[in-house]
């Protein structure tokens, strides 16, 4: 019998809090374990690109499915220990190209990158004064006409226009039923027929789109795994 239906977690205020494993956690595991004798799979969608800890969550939480990252524009898959690209959506590495026109503005050492991103990019900015002359820096370059450059406090964004978690998981998973899983998300794009939005946050605007809420981070996980369990006994 093959898979029949998947469970796409977010990683932060969903199956982390600060990066801090739940004491639930041993539940959980159990949990999952239950649902893949049901075939079920267990998928990963977050803004994080591929890193240390994302792999940590990966083994945690026996992740056996697709690992999207970097807001839906690049995603993985593990085979054998190593981390195979299945597609990337932007192409190239914008984070390469925004760090290189960076160091051009201002080579004094005002910013910080994350140098795990390929198709987005994060810059923690050390001088706030710097930020919106930076923004209007970025923002001049065609190559970055198809990107929202926005400020965040200390840090600036830069993320593709075109591409977000709910396309990415609409373009891959379409022959089986799925439940994204998430704190909360700004839901651009509008789930398939198949894919259910459930949410584990408090954002009102976000819930209201969702097709059920659950408790706050993994307490809200722990119940929908065990909902779902309880779907087939």
């Amino acid at each position: 019998m093959g898979i029949n239906k998947t469970i796409i977690f977010d990683i932060d205020e969903t199956l982390v809090d600060n990066e801090v494993f739940p004491d639930n956690l041993d539940i959980i595991l159990k949990e999952i374990n239950k649902l893949k004798k049901q075939n079920y799979s267990f998928g990963i969608c977050t803004n994080r690109p591929l890193e240390k800890f994302v792999k940590k969550i990966v083994d945690v939480y026996m992740i056996d499915d697709y690992i999207i990252c970097e807001g839906g524009a690049i995603f993985y898959k593990k085979e054998r220990g190593k981390y195979i690209e299945i597609n990337n959506y932007v192409k190239k590495n914008i984070n390469d190209f925004v760090k290189k026109k960076v160091e051009i503005f201002d080579k004094k050492n005002y910013y910080i990158f994350n140098e795990d991103r390929k198709t987005t990019s994060t810059i923690r900015v050390l001088d706030n004064s710097k930020i919106d002359y930076l923004v209007n820096y970025l923002k001049s370059f065609i190559e970055l006409k198809d990107f929202d450059i926005e400020k965040s406090n200390s840090k600036i964004l830069i993320n593709s226009k075109n591409i977000d978690k709910i396309k990415t998981i609409n373009d891959i998973y379409k022959d089986c039923s799925v439940i994204f899983v998430s704190d909360y998300e700004r839901m651009l794009s509008v789930p398939n027929n198949n894919i259910k939005i459930y949410s584990v946050g408090k954002d009102n605007k976000f819930n209201k789109r969702c097709h059920a809420v659950f408790n706050k981070s993994t307490d809200g996980v722990l119940k929908i795994l065990m909902k779902e369990g309880n779907k087939n006994e």
